[in-house]
């Protein structure tokens, strides 16, 4: 079963819903995607925090992933 929205309020709400064997999200302007993660991984919203995440981006610049434990 595979379960889509583009609205990451809506992502959110699916996850105590729906247990997915793992997450494909999109890092963009107006779909942020690490806040989305942050929600899954920390808020206890997620029924299984651990599940795997597959997060894509267009993003190029190595200024993007400051602060985040991606190495450059």
């Amino acid at each position: 079963q595979v379960e889509a929205t583009t609205d990451p309020k809506q992502a959110v709400g699916l996850l105590s819903d729906f247990l997915p064997d793992v997450i494909f999200c999109d890092w963009s302007a107006g779909l942020d995607g690490i806040a989305f993660l942050k929600k899954v991984r920390r808020n206890g919203i997620s029924p299984n925090p651990y599940v795997p995440v597959v997060m894509v981006t267009a993003h190029t610049e190595a200024g993007m992933f400051a602060g985040l434990g991606i190495p450059g």
